[in-house]
């Protein structure tokens, strides 16, 4: 390793650094305590400030504290604490399109975020099993204090659990929408999930949407307007690598042109198409791996599990236990004639129920990213 990145790196080395947990509360003398030894904190907690200081103070004295954004802490079974302020950071991530080498990446672009590691071409972190390990990250205006006390550190694991307390943090304003059931009600009642396609920037305007009592009907329009004619067939031309989408190809086109026209008649034809093309991508899938007709239940089912596969992280931006709920509340709910509720579902749409007004811009648009969200669970 050259100097100057040595120098750059270049740790606080503190002996005697003894900590093996944080009592979760004030215990008199000789009664029973409970130690935390694992946790992944942030600063929305009102118990951060402690978190934070108990452990900082102990490892770095207090001067620092107030400007510090940043650290991370590898504590030996010596007691010595390695002491980093500047850190190496890479990312493990899925991509929602192919990248090419060096080429930029935005945020939009990220699928979800599978591992954390502090590592760059010439500089790795000493990280072994059995250490103790403490980071303070920044995200925005959002911290996050994730420590390991209890000796049983595995390195293996490690880039995964981070890459989820990171991966929480990046997303708050997402989970906490999606932890809301009232929020979640309403966006499912209104047709939407959050898609893979829309993680990022175009699923802020729609939480604002509905932070906003669904007043200003701009903030669904501009994502509408993103996802022009050219964007959405860069985005389709991934599905032709599965052989059944591509199988499917000449009928999905079909449906994506006559969207792409604009008119009325066009989001009628779209949705006649992608409607039910949804299920049948699902019930040959279904049918090829198991030989056997599946049930309106075991194709949702069916699907779910394999997102799960595909995302199986905790918190995965893939979301796929939801997805499920979005299928059997929305995408294949059923209708009811004499009670007069018509959902603008596939069953209303392929029945011939459907009311006029359902054969819509936004409902054409979801179910094509419906039909992306699935093309995704199926890779």
């Amino acid at each position: 390793m050259s100097t100057e990145i040595s120098e750059i790196y270049k740790p606080i080395i503190r002996d005697g650094i003894k900590i093996d947990g944080l009592a979760a509360e004030a215990t008199p003398k000789d009664a029973k305590a409970t130690i935390i030894q694992k946790s992944f904190i942030i600063s929305y907690d009102e118990n951060f400030e402690r978190y934070c200081n108990n452990i900082l103070n102990l490892v770095l004295g207090n001067s620092q504290n107030e400007t510090l954004n940043k650290v991370l802490v590898v504590i030996k079974k010596d007691d010595r604490a390695i002491i980093y302020q500047n850190f190496p950071l890479k990312f493990q991530i899925r991509a929602k399109k192919s990248v090419k080498a060096f080429e930029l990446v935005r945020h939009d672009d990220v699928l979800d975020i599978t591992g954390v590691e502090f590592s760059d071409a010439i500089f790795n972190l000493d990280i072994q099993n059995g250490d103790k390990f403490v980071w303070l990250f920044r995200t925005n205006w959002k911290f996050g204090l994730y420590f390991d006390f209890s000796g049983k550190l595995d390195v293996s694991m490690l880039p995964g659990e981070l890459a989820n307390c990171y991966r929480r943090l990046l997303y708050l304003e997402l989970y906490s929408f999606l932890e809301n059931e009232v929020r979640l009600k309403e966006l499912l009642d209104e047709g939407w999930f959050p898609f893979i396609q829309l993680i990022g920037s175009r699923f802020q305007s729609l939480m604002n949407y509905f932070a906003d009592e669904k007043k200003y009907a701009f903030q669904v329009e501009k994502i509408l307007e993103y996802f022009s004619h050219e964007e959405f067939s860069k985005l389709s031309s991934n599905w032709w690598s599965n052989p059944i989408f591509n199988e499917k190809r000449d009928i999905l086109e079909a449906g994506i042109e006559a969207y792409f026209q604009g008119t009325k008649s066009g989001y009628i034809n779209a949705i006649k198409t992608i409607a039910t093309e949804i299920e049948g991508v699902i019930r040959v899938s279904y049918f090829r791996r198991f030989g056997e007709k599946p049930s309106m239940q075991q194709i949702q089912q069916y699907i779910t599990d394999l997102g799960k596969q595909k995302f199986s992280s905790v918190g995965s931006l893939g979301f796929p236990s939801l997805f499920y709920d979005y299928l059997n509340q929305s995408v294949f709910k059923g209708f009811d004639l004499e009670s007069g509720e018509i959902p603008s579902s596939r069953h209303s749409f392929a029945h011939g129920v459907a009311k006029f007004e359902n054969y819509s811009q936004i409902r054409a648009f979801q179910l094509l990213l419906t039909l992306d969200q699935i093309y995704f669970y199926l890779q």
